[in-house]
């Protein structure tokens, strides 16, 4: 089964400054690029984004409805590491 979607995304103008980075949680599929998160569900249908200037972030883990995210290099001016709800994107208190 093919499937073909369509997502818009606030990417950086400078094409040297872009990332993408995409992995299977769940259900869903998380794309975490410079401009944000996204998630899909398993039929294409986005179920929410969320919007910021990450230049470098990675899944840590994933448990009981939290991805938690982190920074791949340690800045002076922002925390390394926070997570978000699967089902909703809402930001978690760690």
């Amino acid at each position: 089964m093919a499937l073909s979607v369509t997502v818009s995304l606030d990417r950086h103008d400078d094409e040297t400054q872009r990332f993408i980075r995409c992995q299977v949680v769940e259900d869903s599929l998380l794309i975490v690029y410079e401009g944000g998160l996204v998630a899909l569900s398993n039929d294409g249908t986005m179920r929410w984004q969320t919007s910021g200037k990450w230049m470098d972030l990675r899944i840590k883990n994933f448990e009981d409805d939290i991805v938690r995210l982190e920074g791949v290099h340690e800045l002076d001016d922002r925390d390394d590491e926070f997570a978000v709800r699967l089902t909703t994107g809402q930001l978690v208190d760690l």
